[in-house]
């Protein structure tokens, strides 16, 4: 890809000053570099004068950015210009110059030019006022004809010059003594009136660069494959033959993380500075929690950009979804907990902790299997809450349910019994006891779920423990659940034991 650079010496006063406060690139590859009026700067135009005793080059830079209007004749105010010396009469050797080069920096390939300026020649024809390329090509020149006046005017009038479709490496504007005729020698007038005479206010100069910027030494926390949350800073250094305008930082989805302009200067042949162990610090709390890629973008002055990929990090700032599914029920002086982790968390999630929460609250911590067993408190309505951790330490919000622990007055007597029942008690606790078939131990799985007119009015389930052939267990039942029929199943692995009925026994 053909990067392009361009280099202004001021263009127009008003659209100057919006072009010096952001420079702006005019397509991939392009950017503007500025010098001379309306500020005071030659930038990348060096002086040169192979024959001071005749010719004399200066400085008078700080006019308008368009030069003056010149019907009176040639001036120099606000200018870089090139003359034949004034009060020195002096005898100009073939091939003596005096003027302004410019040099395309390193890497860059001069393709165009528009400018302001203001040429004349008086008397001779051997000594030319104009603008080459660095292969000698003439582009444009102000040549004394040999008959009439004499004189050769290209005075500026507030009209843009502009070449494009160049492929040079350095321009000059200025004079030569270039003989022809016969003449051998170019003269200097010795006086103000000159005989070659060029002004150049202002001009752009347009460049192409083969190179895409070069990114090294990119470390830090972003860059190491880990988990990352909150402000995390990353460094690297970058180099360009413009140097470096910008670094931004995007997630793989395009979320911008950070970044910044760097402070480019173009009145400078390189306007952008190169940057060293820079540090950019990223917000990871843009990007969504989970597994991504960070995406380094660093551009130059002319728009380029190169970019490297980070491997694969863990962005964690919201820690795991909330549990679903949760359920509290009494078995005995026990609360069994059960309830569903989220799908793909982040990262792993490697504890819970459950509070039992009424005038105050008390805090457990379970594990993360989705079973727990904690001890009862005494009687009174509680509001369970259980929040999952991950491996970095970030929590979920809570999932909640609620429990009622009846008084011991109101816990039903424990009588043996010699079959499996289910039986709803007025105070709306649903009790399931028995023994359970030979040869069961281990675990069992009780369920119970309310149905009316096909409509689920309520279920819950809980894991326990067979002791001695039997089982008892008490669930909640609230006053929407009861208003439909009960049903109990009693399970071991995949083996159904029981189907109840509340207060009907229905044997597997």
């Amino acid at each position: 890809m053909l990067r392009l650079r361009v280099l202004a010496l001021l263009l127009v006063a008003l659209p100057l000053t919006v072009l010096l406060g952001a420079p702006q690139v005019a397509s991939a590859g392009t950017f503007t570099e500025l010098t001379c009026s309306p500020t005071t700067g030659a930038g990348n135009w060096q002086q040169v004068d192979t024959y001071a005793s005749g010719l004399t080059v200066g400085n008078m830079c700080g006019g308008l950015a368009s030069g003056p209007n010149e019907p009176q004749g040639p001036t120099n105010e606000g200018a870089l210009f090139a003359e034949d010396g004034p009060n020195i009469t002096a005898i100009i050797p073939n091939g003596a110059e005096a003027g302004w080069r410019f040099t395309a920096p390193e890497g860059l390939t001069i393709t165009g030019i528009s400018y302001w300026r203001s040429l004349h020649a008086y008397n001779q024809q051997s000594l030319v006022p104009g603008l080459w390329t660095g292969e000698g090509t003439t582009l444009e020149s102000c040549k004394s004809p040999p008959e009439g006046t004499h004189e050769c005017n290209s005075l500026n009038n507030q009209g843009l010059i502009t070449f494009a479709n160049l492929n040079t490496n350095s321009l000059f504007f200025g004079v030569r003594c270039n003989l022809v005729d016969g003449d051998e020698y170019c003269g200097s007038s010795g006086g103000m009136n000159h005989f070659a005479q060029a002004d150049l206010y202002s001009a752009t100069v347009m460049l192409s660069e083969s190179a895409l910027p070069s990114i090294s030494s990119v470390g830090g926390a972003p860059w190491s494959g880990g988990v990352l949350f909150g402000q995390v800073p990353l460094t690297l250094s970058a180099s360009d033959y413009s140097g470096v305008a910008s670094v931004s930082v995007r997630s793989s989805a395009g979320v911008l993380l950070g970044g910044e302009a760097e402070s480019c200067d173009y009145y400078d042949s390189v306007p952008c500075p190169d940057l060293s162990l820079a540090t950019i610090n990223l917000n990871t709390m843009q990007a969504p929690d989970g597994p991504q890629n960070l995406i380094l973008t660093v551009q130059d002055a002319a728009g380029n950009k190169s970019t490297e990929t980070s491997p694969q990090v863990l962005v964690d700032n919201n820690g795991p979804s909330p549990a679903t599914n949760l359920a509290a029920t009494l078995s005995g002086s026990e609360i069994i907990l059960s309830w569903t982790d989220p799908v793909s968390p982040p990262i792993p999630i490697a504890s819970a902790t459950v509070a039992l929460c009424s005038t105050i609250c008390t805090a457990s911590a379970v594990s993360a299997s989705g079973v727990a067993r904690i001890a009862s408190p005494g009687a009174g309505i509680y509001t369970v809450q259980l929040s999952l951790t991950d491996v970095a330490g970030k929590t979920s919000a809570p999932a909640s349910t609620t429990l009622a622990v009846p008084p011991p007055s109101m816990k039903p007597p424990r009588k043996p019994v010699k079959k499996l029942q289910a039986t709803v008690e007025p105070s709306g606790h649903l009790s399931v006891a028995g023994p359970v078939p030979r040869g069961v131990s281990g675990r069992v799985r009780v369920c119970w779920s309310s149905m009316r007119d096909k409509r689920m009015l309520g279920s819950r389930c809980a894991t326990l423990h067979v002791k001695y052939g039997a089982i008892s267990v008490i669930f909640h039942t609230s006053v929407r659940a009861r208003r439909g029929k009960i049903t109990v199943t009693v399970s071991a692995g995949h083996r159904l034991l029981a189907r109840l009925t509340a207060g009907k026994l229905h044997t597997a």
